[in-house]
């Protein structure tokens, strides 16, 4: 077996830790909290499946997500090959190849999650954790100059138009400051993630090239993720800035029971999407840590 290869981590198991069937979860479950799953509906790995005491989005609409998503989801994930990222985004309605609804508004599921939070957060009857996966900003970049829709728009554009990836980030950023705002709001005490599994990746399709052909430019780009964290300022000290993914929820379930979990050797991954059938996660801890950290 190749050094870095976790041969144990077959695709469904993956998928079974993004649907709800993972430690934290348990963990929460068993602090007395609910939990809540929200699925982009996109990739189906992240669909509710486990533990959850409420599934959403309860209901598409306009305000989230109506129709059938099959030719888009098929497409999209055909020609992407895109994986997943908390940063919150839905696109709400059919769309074909090539063309747009007025409707069609990719960070709708961040006003779902908005008014949902608004309107329920005094009903529920415990705390809550909830995991909301959502699709943006991949591709396809659905917003013009100015943010308004683009109609008959390219689905695809390169991956390497920065220009409209930047513009897509920006136009969305409004929308997540305010369901920021608004979960502070209904609860000020509120601990909040917003964080991405991977940064973009302009200078190759890389989801089509095996890890050893990828460049320490191509490395830094892809792992260069959004990592924010909004905790009590008694908790600050349980994150770090080099922190990775696998110890933001240690922070978390240290800050709420006030014990200090010992942290994990900080991990990176690399899902081998070339040969799908046989899922693969890849560990690339040291080239990593030599890119980011032993400088």
């Amino acid at each position: 077996m190749k050094e870095g290869v976790r041969k144990d981590k077959t695709r469904e198991k993956f998928g079974k830790l993004l649907q709800g069937q993972n430690q934290s979860v348990l963990t929460f479950k068993n602090l007395g909290y609910q939990y809540i799953h929200f699925s982009n509906r996109f990739w189906k790995l992240s669909k509710c499946r486990f533990n959850y005491d409420i599934c959403l989005p309860e209901i598409y609409t306009k305000e989230g997500l109506s129709g059938s998503l099959g030719s888009f989801y098929n497409h999209e994930f055909r020609n992407t090959f895109i994986g997943m990222t908390p940063l919150l985004g839905l696109i709400n309605k059919v769309v074909s190849k090539n063309t747009l609804g007025d409707d069609v508004i990719p960070n709708n599921g961040i006003k779902y999650l908005n008014k949902w939070i608004n309107d329920n957060v005094d009903n529920t009857k415990k705390p809550f954790f909830m995991f909301a996966h959502t699709f943006a900003v991949h591709q396809p970049y659905v917003y013009s100059k100015g943010c308004g829709v683009r109609k008959d728009a390219d689905m695809k554009p390169p991956n390497n138009d920065i220009e409209a990836y930047l513009n897509e980030v920006s136009c969305m950023n409004n929308d997540i400051l305010s369901l920021v705002e608004t979960i502070e709001k209904r609860d000020p005490s509120a601990i909040i993630i917003l964080q991405g599994d991977h940064g973009s990746e302009t200078n190759l399709q890389l989801s089509k090239h095996p890890l050893s052909e990828w460049s320490d430019n191509d490395i830094l780009e892809r792992y260069s993720i959004f990592n924010a964290v909004k905790a009590p300022e008694e908790c600050k000290n349980k994150f770090y800035n080099s922190m990775s993914p696998v110890n933001t929820l240690r922070g978390v379930l240290s800050c709420l029971s006030d014990k200090d979990l010992n942290n994990l050797e900080d991990q990176y991954y690399y899902a081998a999407y070339e040969n799908m059938e046989n899922f693969e996660v890849v560990e690339v801890v040291k080239r990593i840590k030599k890119l980011f950290l032993d400088k």
